[in-house]
């Protein structure tokens, strides 16, 4: 396998190459080793995060990601939750952006909650208040 034909550089370049996903999980099963793109494999942040920092830490990525954006919608004092999301999470303050990879970095899962709650608190304490 040269450098142009790996199948993980075929995944950052086309996140949708199933061939190169396939090629993945076969290796995968071969070598025991766990590369699991899981459920997120079709997330190109997942890959990106995956090839940067490795399995763990992108699927802890993807799970707060998913946890935040069920927050925010649950949330009723949040208007508009996609919205809330693009403009404090996408490219947070430096403080949320410190709750949130203090987050990816705990092990345990409640911990990790109790950070994303504690940056969704601080990202609305910045809102304009009304009344």
């Amino acid at each position: 396998m040269t450098t142009q034909d790996n199948p993980c550089d075929r995944l950052l370049r086309n996140p949708n190459d199933r061939e190169a996903l396939e090629e993945l999980y076969r290796l995968e099963d071969e070598l025991g080793d766990n590369i699991s793109a899981g459920c997120y494999a079709d997330r190109p942040s997942y890959l990106s995060n995956f090839f940067q920092y490795g399995s763990k830490i992108a699927d802890r990525a993807e799970q707060i990601k998913d946890f935040l954006q069920s927050e925010l919608q649950a949330d009723e004092a949040i208007a508009d939750p996609r919205s809330f999301w693009v403009e404090h999470f996408q490219h947070p303050i430096p403080e949320v952006l410190s709750l949130l990879e203090e987050a990816v970095n705990c092990e345990e899962k409640e911990v990790r909650e109790a950070k994303a709650r504690e940056a969704i608190a601080l990202a609305k304490s910045r809102l304009p208040q009304t009344g």
